[in-house]
């Protein structure tokens, strides 16, 4: 054993566990993934949003980023872990989340004060590691302890108070998430971020788009999912156009954990019969397609030996039947994320 083995055994000795190791043994584990529940956006997430990293969502207002997170939820409890929501902005809808599936007697949800105590609670959950996923709605609702210590009168004592907590704060959960125990075993709580887009001032050329917290969020973040409001879902209804639904297209800005910048939409259903849920059958269909899974001619669709007028007929036979697809689903998994079970893409129960 040379000199600096030597020392670097010392090193494990003095901290207690295996900081140092070769990379062979010590290596980083593979990526284990949380389902989204939309077949679209689990394909360019690379399987959905991963453990042990933290996830930022970004959006303008009703574009559907709680939605999305409660799916998250409802998904994880289905897993069995343990789920911790920090309702920053006071706004949790417990009859929505029960619409999409989320357990209310197995979900921890923490309403903080100010913006020091949302962080401490996020930090002291992640350290636990005994949590499957934490959510953070939202950075935007932040507010520092010192800005809330004066009037409204006064100037706060200082510019960037959020950006410097959120800077802060972000060191810190990676510094969480880095922890190795003395198994040799890092972390896996899920973090995910919901943040909102602001404008720069006085931005007269290029994009003005901004998120609230500064740079140091961006960095920290393996995941920055942007969603944006798409067309409308429109049902006719005595006569009259109502909307039920809405199209939401996202794209992964960033991603340390596959491909980045890849683009696609899912399909949310807020009125009607499927209020609350995703039309995850449009999206098979689509990628159905893409894939060669569904023979399509002219104006007609092949699925399981049936021949089906036009788009919507062939959509509509999908949610009408759930084991066509879901077969359907592990093929697309096996084909565009190489996976051979859809279970693959979720982390081990």
């Amino acid at each position: 054993m040379s000199e600096l083995d030597k020392m670097l055994a010392n090193l494990n000795k003095q901290y207690g566990k295996p900081v140092i190791n070769q990379a062979n043994k010590i290596i980083y584990p593979s990526i284990q993934r949380l389902s989204t529940r939309s077949v679209s956006l689990n394909c360019e997430l690379g399987g959905g949003i991963p453990f042990g990293r933290i996830t930022m969502i970004v959006a303008n207002e009703s574009a559907g980023k709680t939605t999305l997170v409660l799916h998250m939820i409802a998904e994880a409890q289905a897993q069995e872990k343990r789920v911790v929501f920090i309702d920053a902005e006071g706004t949790f809808d417990c009859e929505w989340a029960k619409l999409i599936g989320v357990n209310l007697d197995k979900l921890t949800i923490a309403i903080p004060d100010n913006g020091e105590q949302a962080i401490d609670i996020l930090e002291t959950v992640v350290r636990s590691n005994e949590c499957g996923l934490v959510v953070l709605d939202s950075v935007a609702s932040l507010m520092p302890k010192a800005e809330l210590d004066i009037s409204m009168e006064e100037s706060p004592e200082k510019l960037g108070n959020k950006a410097q907590l959120l800077n802060r704060a972000v060191r810190r959960l990676t510094s969480a998430l880095n922890e190795i125990n003395e198994m040799g075993e890092r972390n896996k709580t899920a973090i995910v971020l919901l943040n909102q887009f602001r404008e720069k001032i006085g931005i007269a050329y290029g994009n003005p788009e901004t998120v609230c917290g500064g740079k140091g969020i961006k960095f920290a973040s393996s995941i920055i999912l942007e969603l944006r409001k798409g067309e409308w879902i429109e049902e006719e209804k005595n006569g009259e156009k109502i909307k039920i639904g809405q199209q939401i297209k996202f794209k992964t800005s960033k991603n340390k954990t596959f491909s980045p910048l890849r683009t696609g939409s899912t399909y949310l259903f807020f009125d009607g019969t499927n209020k609350g849920k995703l039309d995850i059958a449009q999206e098979i269909y689509n990628y159905s397609k893409l894939l060669g899974l569904i023979k399509i001619e002219g104006q007609m669709a092949y699925i399981d030996d049936k021949k089906l007028r036009g788009q919507d007929n062939a959509i509509q036979y999908l949610r009408d039947n759930i084991k066509t697809q879901k077969k359907l689903e592990k093929e697309i998994y096996r084909m565009y994320l190489k996976i051979d079970k859809k279970e693959e893409i979720d982390a081990s129960k």
